[in-house]
């Protein structure tokens, strides 16, 4: 049998017999030190920092009814214990998850901002295309050079600068412009 911590949710039913379960959920995951949470605790030992601070801890019982053996994750966010969930029968060992801080845009968009940089530095720029650019309501202003690989812009050439081909080609064309 050996030591374990223990965690209580009174919400949490067998999903084979609807029963509520009245036991504590188990784990061997953390330090074995005999310790318990109920919803709400933040799950730490004495006056020491969260253990996991977001995340998914596995944890198993025995329903007293239909005698099932179940397995599950006791949910941990912000340090603490909000429940039970993700319950199964049988004996499937489980792995804890360890999440980051909860997720939000602007922390996705730093990422993904703070990963293409990177990928944009490593990059050798080997296959690169032109492409025009263009106004959002308007005609084409320009042409620009771009990374197949990373999408970074190389190179612009705008419409308007005075060495463009197609801008000199213009001017000797035209009448008016001349």
């Amino acid at each position: 049998m050996g030591l374990y911590d223990s965690f209580y949710d009174e919400d949490s039913k067998c999903p084979k017999c609807n029963a509520k379960m009245t036991d504590y959920w188990q784990t061997k995951s953390l330090e074995n030190a005999l310790a318990s949470w109920h919803k709400g605790d933040l799950v730490q030992y004495g006056k020491l920092a969260p253990v996991v601070f977001n995340g998914n801890i596995p944890v198993h019982n025995s329903c007293r009814n239909c005698k099932s053996w179940l397995e599950a994750y006791a949910r941990v966010v912000a340090g603490r214990f909000k429940g039970i969930m993700e319950i199964e029968l049988g004996r499937k060992r489980r792995e804890m998850v360890v999440m980051g801080p909860e997720t939000t845009a602007e922390s996705l968009r730093r990422e993904f901002e703070n990963r293409l940089s990177h990928l944009q530095e490593s990059c050798e720029h080997e296959k690169t295309k032109w492409t025009e650019m263009k106004w959002p309501l308007g005609p084409i202003y320009g042409r620009r050079r771009v990374c197949l690989k990373c999408e970074k812009t190389l190179e612009t050439r705008n419409e308007f600068e005075p060495n463009n081909p197609r801008l000199k080609k213009l001017l000797r064309t035209s009448k008016r412009l001349r």
